[in-house]
């Protein structure tokens, strides 16, 4: 059953002057509330462990220099590695932990699940390639991964590859690449218990166990996650450029409710083969708020998806010959009802399913002693089933994907590996058979049958010029298939488009990065900074069609370039600091074009990430700034959001090995900001968690 949140009343201004009072009582109502339910679950929570207390010791401090971890994919590439088990404080979430990353921006849809578009240097969030253990998420259907699926504690490292796919992905973008890992065979045997509270009624629980057994291990967990989304924001009543008749109320119909169930086995020798396998069914049960004032009340959306995916690897120093073989399978049924028609495309009541499933081959071997030759060998098929209960037929015909890829990668190391030259080539054929004949669309499309080969290939080079310095840099021809929501639309307010082209891109970039250790006060020093240019032609942009509806457009030509930079600094062995930043110009830049030299919708020219934290003994205080400039929702640049600051703080303490209890404070400024397509984000919010580690 959904947590249904009642459609909101809305105030005049003088009941907006006139509440201040009542907005105070809320305030303290919602946090007496928060640690009324924060006791509670302590108070269980130490009931629970109390028989073992006496085994407990007190936490160990221990504050290390280390380097920045290297990608694993690629040498030469732009990239960032984040390890979640060294990052703390805000780290709840794995978007959480991608906004830290240099080049990286998230929009929201604005509700508190993290679900949000992610794009890497002025990329769309389609160009975004996320991949799971070596398994694409992205379908062919298009919808913006979601990634609360993935609990952020069974992931061991994230790899953020900038400018374009790495020579050993499968797949081409002329965007990013999101490369996520899954935890191995643990040390020890580890219980995890973790609740989180915070406004707006919002819950997080989380209990997992993992522990080897020889040769083999397991891990299980479940998370269960809800929040009524509730926060004020400010209606415009569909006049941007009339502020008089702006109230605020409430968001409606923002709620959610999602349950998670993963579990991870394998076994792992120096004498057999290796095998992992990853399993995990994810449901959730949402509200869908509708674009900026347009107020839906009695929309929703439910999601089943069970991905599992098997890894085959050959035992641990078996011979210079390393591979290894995968298949996964997909499932995702999405039921979308919007009875009242409130949002797009009139009166709904689809169940889309979606199934992927394919194979994939890897390997690798030495050739020599400065050589290494890698390449891969891929199938994937996809298929889509739409319905439409509200419409007659209510069934359409399935449109499908298939893709077939292989492709090869030759790293070269001169002058004992100061010097690395990183070619690879990569051909993709996909055979489409995609139907225009969806139900939910009206009236049908012409179907899509084609094939269509692609080559793309990337040239990288890095040169360690001194043991604390060394440049990258790299050149990388790429492209996108439409996706299936982009030529026919999905539910809700996005409008298909079945003229859409593939996109096609020329990236390249240059950087260097600098490490310096003990330089007095200052225990390491880290610098890094570079330049990116990217063509694209054919660029697949969503644009505000109207003030309910969204459109993917086809733009002749684009030109995005920029600079970005990151540092990272530790000082007196306790306090740590670092951010990042980007400047990018990204236009349109197609011939004989009314948009010409317009910017392109969604891309903030600058963009600023920085957080620090204080170790000192059991407690670490942390904040956290963001700042992003304007940018336009439309291809005109008509429709503008505004710059926004977004500060956060809190606290951790962890006394005891086992026990570390956090407290954030978001949007501490209490700025009332809106997003992607005017989704609104929340106010000023709270939030507690306790955590237990056995």
């Amino acid at each position: 059953m959904q947590i249904r949140n009642p459609k909101s009343e809305i105030p005049n201004k003088s009941q907006i002057v006139n509440s201040k009072s009542q907005t105070v009582w809320n305030l303290r109502f919602r946090i007496w509330n928060l640690f009324r339910i924060s006791d509670l679950v302590f108070s269980i929570c130490i009931i629970g462990i109390g028989s073992s207390l006496w085994a407990i010791e007190p936490a160990q401090i221990n504050i290390r220099v280390e380097d920045r971890p290297e990608a694993k994919l690629t040498a030469t590439a732009a990239a960032e590695v984040i390890i979640p088990k060294k990052i703390t404080g805000f780290a709840q979430t794995v978007p959480q932990l991608l906004e830290r990353a240099a080049g990286v921006h998230l929009s929201s849809y604005g509700g508190l699940d993290d679900f949000s578009a992610i794009s890497i240097r002025g990329s769309t969030s389609e160009q975004v390639l996320i991949y799971l253990d070596g398994v694409l998420l992205n379908s062919a259907q298009g919808q913006t991964v979601d990634l609360s699926f993935i609990p952020l504690d069974i992931v061991e490292s994230i790899e953020i590859y900038r400018g374009g796919s790495p020579g050993k992905i499968v797949d081409s973008t002329p965007g990013g690449v999101i490369y996520i890992r899954t935890k191995g065979k643990p040390k020890k045997t580890e219980n995890l218990l973790r609740n989180s509270v915070g406004s707006y009624y919002t819950y997080r629980g989380h209990l997992q166990r993992i522990q080897p057994i020889d040769n083999f291990y397991y891990l299980g967990s479940f998370d269960y996650f809800r929040s009524r989304g509730n926060f004020p924001y400010v209606d415009n009543k569909g006049t941007r450029s009339n502020p008089n008749d702006d109230v605020l109320i409430d968001r409606a119909n923002n709620d959610f409710v999602a349950y998670d169930f993963t579990g991870i086995g394998g076994n792992e020798n120096k004498e057999t083969l290796n095998w992992k396998v990853f399993e995990n069914f994810f449901y959730k049960e949402e509200g869908v708020a509708g674009l900026g004032s347009q107020i839906a009340t009695d929309t929703s959306l439910k999601t089943i998806k069970n991905f599992i995916h098997g890894k085959l690897t050959p035992p641990r120093g078996s011979g210079p010959l390393q591979w290894e073989a995968d298949l996964f399978f997909d499932y995702l049924k999405s039921r979308f009802s919007d009875p009242q028609g409130e949002i797009g495309l009139g009166v709904q009541n689809n169940n889309d399913t979606t199934v992927r499933v394919g194979p994939e081959f890897h390997a690798n071997m030495p050739w020599g002693k400065n050589q290494i030759l890698s390449g891969f060998l891929a199938y994937r098929i996809e298929n889509f089933w739409p319905t439409n209960y509200a419409a007659n037929p209510a069934s359409g015909p399935m449109s499908q994907r298939q893709m077939i890829g292989i492709g090869g990668e030759d790293e070269l190391g001169f002058f004992d590996e100061k010097l690395v030259l990183d070619p690879s080539l990569r051909l993709q054929v996909y055979l489409n058979h995609l139907s225009g004949d969806d139900p939910s669309i009206t009236p049908a499309v012409p179907n899509n049958d084609t094939t269509n080969t692609q080559l793309s290939g990337k040239l990288g080079v890095k040169w360690a010029a001194f043991s604390f310095l060394y440049f990258k840099g790299n050149a990388y021809r790429g492209f996108r298939q439409p996706t299936f929501g982009e030529l026919f639309g999905d539910r809700g307010n996005i409008v298909g488009n079945p003229g859409l082209l593939p996109e096609k891109s020329l990236n390249w970039d240059a950087g260097a990065r600098a490490l310096w250790n003990d330089l007095g006060f200052v225990d390491q020093f880290s610098l890094e900074a570079g330049y990116f240019r990217q063509n694209v032609d054919e660029l697949i942009q969503f644009v505000q069609t109207s003030q309910f509806t969204i459109r993917a457009q086809n733009a002749a030509s684009a030109l995005i370039w920029g600079a970005e930079a990151a540092l990272s600094m530790r000082m007196w062995e306790h306090l740590k600091i670092g951010g990042n930043y980007m400047y990018q110009i990204a236009k349109d830049d197609s011939n004989n074009s009314p948009t010409r030299g317009k910017f392109l919708p969604g891309r903030p020219k600058q963009q600023i990430y920085a957080d620090a934290e204080w170790q000192y003994l059991y407690f670490t205080p942390f904040t956290q700034l963001q700042l992003l400039t304007s940018n336009f929702l439309d291809s005109q640049n008509l429709l503008k959001v505004n710059h926004r600051t977004l500060l956060a703080a809190g606290f951790y303490t962890q006394p005891l090995n086992w026990l570390k209890f956090t407290f954030t404070t978001k949007n501490l400024l209490n700025e009332h900001v809106v997003d992607i397509a005017g989704f609104p984000l929340p106010e000023r919010s709270y939030w507690a968690e306790l955590e237990l580690r056995l």
